[in-house]
């Protein structure tokens, strides 16, 4: 399978955004949980949770509960309100980038294959849909 440079980039952007997909897909099938919550609401619960998983990187649920307040917001044609939460996006990219400088080569080949595996696994998935 070959592909050219605008595929590539047009694959990795599907491959991250089925995550947001998936958020808003167990969003819906819930009975989207947080329709009745005001928009100010759900704008501070979002900023929350972005708050806490910028805190806990390892933790998926956080991760997950803030996708799904930013399935939510998107839903309602809201963006979510980033300006809230620029310092903590800062520092949890920064130890993200302290820790990815730690890892000795071999670890970050694992890291690129287990990642590589992740996006081929996409895209297999994709072409499995295809007639």
């Amino acid at each position: 399978m070959t592909y050219n440079d605008n595929d590539d980039e047009a694959q990795v952007i599907a491959w991250v955004s089925s995550d947001f997909m998936d958020w808003t897909a167990g969003n819906i099938s819930r009975g989207r949980k947080f329709l009745n919550v005001s928009d100010s609401e759900l704008a501070d619960a979002w900023t929350e949770a972005v708050k806490a998983s910028c805190r806990d990187l390892r933790n998926h649920e956080l991760l997950d509960i803030r996708g799904y307040y930013t399935a939510e917001l998107h839903l309602r044609g809201i963006e979510p309100p980033h300006e809230r939460v620029e310092e903590e996006v800062a520092k949890s990219l920064a130890t993200i980038e302290e820790y990815l400088s730690s890892l000795t080569l071999e670890q970050r080949k694992e890291i690129g294959e287990s990642v590589k595996a992740d996006f081929e696994a996409f895209l297999r998935s994709c072409e499995g849909g295809k007639s």
